[in-house]
Order: C-alpha cells, then structure tokens, then sequence
C-alpha cells in the first residue's frame, strides 16, 4: 500500500470525501481524472483504498519519472505506464502494454490524465493559447485534455471485455491545494480531498476513435462546470460513498509494519556485510534495467517472446 498517502490520512489528517456512482470495486475499468496537482495520482489510492483495488490500479506517467532512485524502481516492479509524450514514440510500447493484460487476464484499473500535465500557471497559459487558437472555450479549472491516448487504451482494453466501465473521477481541494512534490517533503499535505464518480459503462461508448476523443472532450466541458460549482460550494453535490469501515485500522497495521521493516532493514545494512552487498547488486541491477528501458519494457519483451514461441510451436 504506497507510503504518501497513508501519511496523508493518519499523520497530516487529510479528510477524504467521495462522492457519486457507485461501481464493482474488483472490475476493471479506465480511470479518467483531472490533474490539479503533481500529487493526484498519489493521492487517488486514497479513492481506490475506499472504492477500488490498489492492487490493480496502473498509472499512466511521464517516462522521466522512472527514474527516481527507490520510488521509480518500484513504479517499474508495479508495471506503470511510462511514456515520453510523443505518440509516433509511445504509440508501440503503448499497445503492446495492453495487450499484455488482455493475454495474461491480469487485472487493472488503469488511470489516465487526458490533460497530460499538471494545472499549473504555465499550462494553463499553453492551454489558454490553444483554445483561442482553435475557437474553444477557455478554462478555468481544467486544461483542454489530450485524447488520443484515452480513445486507443479504450479501444485496445474493451476487446473480449477486458474492461467493464470507465471512470471519470475529478478531484477537488477546498482549503489548500498542494502545489508540487516538493509538497511531501514540507509536509503541505492537503487538509480535504475531493473525489466525485461518474462511472459509464463500456457499452454506452462509442467504438470509433474520433467519437470518443469528442465524448472525452464533451466530457471535460462537464468537468469545468463541476468544478466551477464545487470551488462555490466547497463540495460536489453528489451523495457521499462512505466506504472507511475498518480502513484507519489497516492503514495504521500497514504503517507500522513498514516502519519495522525499515528499521530491520536499516539495521541489517550497517551490522551485515551481505546485505549490504545484496542491496548494491539490486540497485546496480535496477539502475542497468532502468537504463535498458525499465522494468515493464523487460516484462513485456519477455512476454512477447513466450507468446510468440507458443504459437509458432
């Protein structure tokens, strides 16, 4: 269960509000959401600790992010989604990363930022310029989303139902809004999170690429006027999910099962000279395999191998 937000909750009390569509907590499913902070995609385990499975979820992010020592090897173990921006790069790695889940039946709640980039004042000068360049609506609370990659994961994940609905989750800060990652460290964590649900299922989406780039648009439209109302009212207005039976309680176990284990490990690494050895061959090994693609590219190549001597046999 990822660190940063299980101090968000039981050491900076952060009070996380849900609200909306209820949906099976097990199906797969894509997760749309707006990005207002650097630290949305941490903070969205505390929705999914509530409404979804943390186990399955897989994030979409830019490549550079792999490689932060410890937390980029892990996101590289968990098989994020690493990409460079660039579909005429990505657009290989994109598919055949997918596939991989439709192959192997694994599941996943895969989260997806349309805008790309977090809502800051230099994106949303870039997205100002764009919207009076074509004739569009100027936001204000979101930027104007990317959706070609929304369109060719759906399109991709719904053969043989891979996934049952898409999620379209904004997420809103009332009080203090956390500006970047650097917020972690200083220990700004927001005081009140926001997340409201609209789940659609697969069926009600269109199957051609351009149709559902504009249902994504059409979409974000909607996201604006909602986040309009909440920034008024300090809520959503849809009715609150409350899904925290029992959670504090596993979060406090999780926590102090990890802080032992850290002291454990701390401790093995100055008394043992193995161990110490063991952890500079697993980080030279991440490092190299970081430098070699990742993780998941490694995974995948694997894969792809298996796959292909299995039907050439």
């Amino acid at each position: 269960m990822p660190f940063p937000f299980v101090c968000a909750e039981l050491l900076y009390g952060t009070k996380v509000t849900v609200t909306g569509d209820r949906f099976p907590k097990e199906d797969n499913c894509v997760i749309l959401m707006n990005h207002r902070t650097q630290m949305d995609w941490i903070l969205q385990w505390s929705f999914l600790a509530r409404r979804g499975n943390i186990g399955a979820n897989k994030i979409s992010l830019k490549n550079s992010l792999r490689y932060f020592p410890g937390a980029g090897w892990a996101m590289q173990q968990a098989l994020f989604l690493f990409l460079r921006r660039n579909w005429e790069n990505d657009k290989l790695h994109f598919h055949r990363y997918l596939n991989y889940f439709i192959d192997t039946k694994r599941p996943i709640q895969l989260l997806i930022f349309p805008e790309g980039t977090d809502y800051c004042e230099n994106t949303k000068n870039r997205s100002d310029a764009f919207a009076k360049k074509n004739d569009l609506q100027v936001y204000e609370y979101v930027l104007h989303p990317r959706t070609r990659g929304f369109a060719e994961a759906v399109g991709i994940l719904r053969r043989n139902g891979t996934v049952k609905s898409v999620l379209d989750i904004t997420v809103g800060y009332p009080v203090n809004t956390p500006e970047g990652l650097r917020s972690l460290v200083k220990g700004n964590y927001p005081r009140q999170v926001h997340f409201d649900v609209k789940c659609h299922s697969i069926e009600s989406l269109p199957e051609e690429s351009d149709a559902l780039q504009d249902w994504c648009k059409c979409l974000w439209a909607e996201k604006e006027k909602r986040l309009g109302d909440f920034y008024q009212k300090g809520k959503f207005s849809g009715n609150v999910l409350l899904d925290d039976t029992g959670l504090k309680r596993r979060l406090l176990k999780w926590l102090v099962f990890w802080l032992l284990v850290t002291i454990g490990a701390t401790f093995l690494f100055v008394v043992s000279s193995t161990y110490r050895w063991f952890v500079l061959i697993s980080f030279s090994t991440y490092g190299l395999m970081t430098v070699l693609g990742g993780v998941e590219r490694v995974v995948l190549a694997a894969h792809d191998r298996l796959t292909n001597a299995i039907k050439f046999d």
